[in-house]
């Protein structure tokens, strides 16, 4: 969970109970969803995008609090991480059909997403 630190400096958030009292900016689909409505069973959006840009913008212009990806919530300095117990996680799956695995710009391409996605483990999972 994301908010300005100006809505949190007006409207601290202590424990998931208090949610439901807060302006809360959702996804309308996905495993953040279902997560926040595990910690908010009779969460009220104020605000709905499956643009996970849009509820960032939202959450900075003091809006409410948001559900977000650490990689982009963490990166923009506006925004405080509000720590909540089981965070929702994704497995990360590359696939590609058997036939291209050894062509060699798509062996390329696949090496360097490995590589890539390796290298930046910690800011995917907010470390």
């Amino acid at each position: 969970l994301y908010a300005s630190a100006s809505y949190l400096a007006r409207r601290p958030i202590k424990n998931p109970g208090e949610l439901s009292a807060h302006a809360l900016l959702l996804p309308a689909s996905g495993v953040e969803l279902k997560w926040i409505r595990q910690l908010v069973s009779d969460a009220k959006p104020a605000f709905v995008s499956d643009v996970s840009l849009a509820l960032a913008e939202a959450a900075r212009a003091d809006a409410g609090v948001t559900v977000l990806p650490r990689y982009l919530g963490d990166s923009m300095p506006a925004l405080v991480h509000i720590p909540m117990p089981r965070p929702p996680s994704e497995t990360l799956w590359l696939t590609v059909h058997r036939d291209l695995r050894k062509t060699p710009r798509v062996r390329v391409l696949l090496d360097f997403l490995v590589a890539a996605t390796r290298s930046d483990k910690g800011l995917l999972r907010g470390n």
